[in-house]
């Protein structure tokens, strides 16, 4: 009995570290859902793949990144249409 209470002793149940429950805790699902409305509103046309809507979705998005997640002076790696 002593030998079967060791494998049965409780473990974290989560495969997620901390550093990700802790993310995960901070999506704001509010937030989430004021992007997705605005996006996919009537004001930018539908979105298609390279057209004036599309662009004005991914500028709005970068914006939006832009304002949480400053880039480094210099870093050429975000898009910004």
């Amino acid at each position: 009995m002593a030998l079967l209470q060791g494998c049965s002793a409780e473990r974290d149940s989560t495969p997620f570290t901390a550093d990700a429950q802790a993310a995960a805790a901070s999506i704001d699902d509010a937030l989430i859902r004021r992007v997705v409305a605005e996006i996919a509103s009537d004001d930018y046309r539908g979105r298609a793949p390279g057209s004036e809507g599309d662009a004005m979705a991914r500028a709005y998005l970068a914006g939006l990144l832009d304002a949480a997640y400053p880039a480094e002076i210099g870093d050429e790696s975000r898009e910004h249409a």
